[in-house]
């Protein structure tokens, strides 16, 4: 009887090491699990992200005006260049008749 009691304790405690290794594994899963989880840190740099793209797309946005803006007084410019040249043009030669 002694003998079976030694072999029943020796077993449990085999059993109980068993269970506080699978306890111990499990804990260590579960831990991994919720640090996967939890997206708060990634969702806030994924909002940063977002927030920086749409300050980049305005700055795109308005830098796209400030060139439109430069090509319509470069081509206004032309026109007033053009405008004045033929106009010159036409007083030069209407000089030209008043002086011959």
């Amino acid at each position: 009887m002694p003998r079976h009691r030694i072999e029943a304790r020796c077993s449990q405690a085999h059993l109980r090491a068993d269970i506080a290794e699978r306890c111990h594994l499990l804990n260590e899963k579960k831990a991994a699990l919720d640090a996967k989880a939890d997206t708060s840190a990634h969702s806030e740099g994924l909002r940063l992200l977002e927030k920086e793209l749409e300050d980049l797309k305005a700055n795109v946005q308005a830098t796209e005006q400030r060139i439109q803006d430069e090509k319509d007084l470069i081509a206004h410019s032309a026109q007033e260049v053009e405008h004045l040249t033929t106009q010159l043009k036409t007083e030069l030669t209407e000089l030209s008749v008043l002086s011959q």
